[in-house]
Formats: structure tokens, C-alpha cells, sequence
């Protein structure tokens, strides 16, 4: 073929990507003290305490001289392996993971991007998605976990594809990992138990060998939380839980965060119920053809994102507890958009129009929320949150 025959490659798949992955990068950066340090929560000063503990020989012992015992203990482990730069360390693993996050969600969705414009809808909203700003500027454990998250399921979609024991061996372990960066990683189980319950094709000995595997991938997440809550404290967690069941509230809480990343929060109502939507449009996603390998990342969400109507979220923590899903709640809203677009039923100016105020509102956000991280007094310029 000659050069000649050749397309040229569209300028906007190499502008949009450029600008958004541009202002993810001088938000990292000036949001982390000049790339040198990591914003600190509460957690954030436990987890140091806890690496810092253990390095010096005191075992996993928080700030308050307590034993860890709720949290996994990966992530302090991790940290304890450069105690003397913790800072500059656990700001390069959130680098590297949101970069691993950025790849492998563009690699192992391109099989449902298919159009072009899928795919530049959904790279750009990733990169300029608020909340993965937010996780990979704190001293947090989601930036790791959500890579690992991501690392399991392009193993397991890639092992169900092909039947490769590298694939098996790699979500394998990814997902082992990942259970032992968060707790919250046991809530996309469930939806991949269902999955698997639900392919009829399936024989019994096919389902029950997906299950143990299953049951090895969490080995270590359930020997920690058996030994550590049940035989040394005995503590009812159900029973803790209990009193602060509010699934109403809770189901408002995580339907306006959901329906925030779609669209502007001009609304509590009007986010939750757009959140309701996308909720409800991708359980019959899930439900319609359970034999795609989509419908088991979608399962996976949606059985994390229920969780939450059980479990409460704190209100100020919300954002940073549904961040894991923006990966593959975004996969379905960039496919279903980029169906509108191309769609002979909307006028193509329309359908520019919509694709840029998309962009507008993830850009104006993104920034906004840069500022506060920064402390730059950008805040009262944007109504966005």
C-alpha cells in the first residue's frame, strides 16, 4: 500500500487527548506540592503511621497505638519498603497506577468501543474524570487498587476469551492483590459469581472451577478479616453496621455521585435521578446479553455500586469510595453516546454541540476542583462540584 493511500490520522483523536491528558498532568502537578508530595486525609495519616510502624519494627500499629485491624495490609507494607522517602514513593505508585489505569481501561474495552468516536468520548472523559484526579493526588490506597482492579479484569475477560493459564495466572493474582490493597474489592465479587450462574452454555464442572478460582483469588483477603475480626476481636461487624442502615439515604447519596459524572450538578434530585437511569440502563445491559463478556464487568459494578446502598458512605467520602467504577461506568455512557452521534436520527451540529458541552462540563470541573486541591482561589468561578 502506498503512503499516499494512506488516511491521514482525524486531528481531534490527537488534540482532545492531548489537552485532557495536558491538564490531568498540571493538576497532578500542582495539586502535590509541585509533584513532590501527596494531599493527606485522616487515612492518609494512619496508613503512613501503620508503614511506618511496621519499618521500624513495631508491627502494623496505627497513630492511636492500636493493632490494625479493619484495613487490609498490603498497602503499608508497600510503603515500608522506602520509609525514607514515603512521601516521594507513594506519590510515584499513584502516578504509575493511574498511567497502568489509563491503559489497560483503553485496552481492555476496545472490543465495546468499536467506533472511533467511542473511543475518543471514553479516553478523553477517563482522563479527565474528577474523581481519578482526586484518588491519584492523596495518600490513598484507591490509585493501586483501582490498577489492580483493572489488571484483574483484562485478565479474566482475556482469560474467558482465550483459555490461557497466563491470563488465569494473571487475574489471579492481580485480583489477590487487589483484595488485599481494599476491602471494598470483595464487593465486585458478587457480580461475577452471578455471571458466571448465569451462562446457561456453561457445564456445572465449568461453573464450579470459575467459583474456585474465585475462592483462591480471595484466599488472602478472607484468611486476614477470618483471623484478624472474627477470631482475635470477635467483633459483629453486622451488628455495627445495623444501626446506621439508611438505604434511602444512601441510595440518593450514591445515584447524585453517579449521575454527577454524566451531568451537571444543577440539582441534588435531577443528578440522582439521571444516576437512577444510568443505573437502571445498565442492569438490562447486564441482564439482555449475559453471555458477553461486558455484561460481566457491568455485573461487577453494579454489585460494588449496590453494596453502598447497604453499606453507608460517608457523604464527604462518597466521591472517593465510587472512583473504582468510573472505568467501566464510563465504558457504557461513551458507547451510548457515541450511538447518538452517529445516529442518521440527530443533526450532526447537534450532535457536535452535545460532544463539546460534554467535554466542557468534564474540563470545567476537572479544573475547578484542581484549584481547591491547589488551593489556588479558583473555587467561586465554577458551580460545578
Amino acid at each position: 500500500m502506498k503512503l499516499s493511500n494512506l488516511k491521514p490520522y482525524p486531528l481531534k483523536y490527537i488534540v482532545w487527548p492531548t489537552i485532557s491528558l495536558t491538564i490531568f498532568i498540571t493538576g497532578f502537578y500542582l495539586s502535590t506540592n509541585s509533584g513532590l508530595s501527596l494531599n493527606y486525609s485522616t487515612d492518609s495519616f494512619w496508613l503512613r503511621s501503620l508503614a511506618e510502624n511496621y519499618g521500624s519494627g513495631n508491627g502494623l500499629i496505627g497513630p492511636d497505638g492500636k493493632e490494625l485491624i479493619y484495613w487490609v495490609p498490603l498497602y503499608p507494607l508497600l510503603l515500608s519498603v522506602w520509609l525514607a522517602q514515603i512521601d516521594l514513593f507513594a506519590l510515584l505508585i499513584n502516578l504509575f497506577s493511574i498511567s497502568g489505569v489509563f491503559f489497560l481501561a483503553n485496552v481492555t474495552f476496545k472490543m465495546e468501543l468499536e467506533r472511533p468516536s467511542a473511543k475518543l468520548v471514553y479516553a478523553t472523559s477517563l482522563i479527565l474524570s474528577t474523581p481519578l484526579l482526586m484518588i491519584t493526588v492523596f495518600f490513598w490506597t484507591e490509585a493501586i487498587f483501582l490498577f489492580f482492579l483493572m489488571l484483574f479484569i483484562y485478565g479474566l475477560i482475556n482469560y474467558l476469551n482465550t483459555g490461557s493459564k497466563l491470563h488465569l495466572a494473571g487475574w489471579i493474582i492481580a485480583g489477590w492483590i487487589m483484595l488485599m490493597m481494599r476491602n471494598a474489592g470483595i464487593f465486585f465479587i458478587p457480580g461475577a459469581v452471578l455471571w458466571i450462574l448465569l451462562q446457561k452454555e456453561k457445564r456445572f464442572y465449568d461453573k464450579l472451577t470459575f467459583l474456585v478460582f474465585l475462592l483462591v483469588m480471595f484466599s488472602g483477603f478472607l484468611s486476614w478479616n477470618i483471623y484478624k475480626i472474627i477470631i482475635l476481636t470477635n467483633i459483629n461487624v453486622i451488628g455495627e453496621l445495623l444501626p446506621a442502615f439508611t438505604p434511602v439515604i444512601n441510595f440518593a447519596l450514591v445515584t447524585n455521585e453517579i449521575g454527577k459524572y454524566l451531568v451537571p450538578d444543577i440539582g441534588f434530585y435531577f443528578s440522582s435521578l439521571v444516576g437512577t437511569g444510568f443505573i437502571g440502563g445498565v442492569f438490562y445491559l447486564a441482564i439482555k446479553s449475559p453471555g458477553k463478556r461486558i455484561s460481566l464487568v457491568y455485573l461487577m459494578a453494579l454489585s460494588y455500586i449496590f453494596t453502598f446502598f447497604i453499606i453507608p458512605p460517608d457523604p464527604s467520602d462518597v466521591s472517593r469510595y465510587l472512583a473504582p467504577v468510573i472505568p467501566l461506568i464510563l465504558v457504557a455512557s461513551s458507547g451510548y453516546l457515541s450511538k447518538i452521534l452517529v445516529s442518521n436520527r440527530l443533526n450532526p451540529w447537534l450532535g457536535k454541540m452535545i460532544l463539546f458541552s460534554v467535554y466542557c462540563y468534564f474540563l470545567i470541573r476537572i479544573i475547578k476542583n484542581i484549584g481547591v486541591w491547589a488551593q489556588i482561589d479558583i473555587y467561586n468561578y465554577f458551580r460545578f462540584a
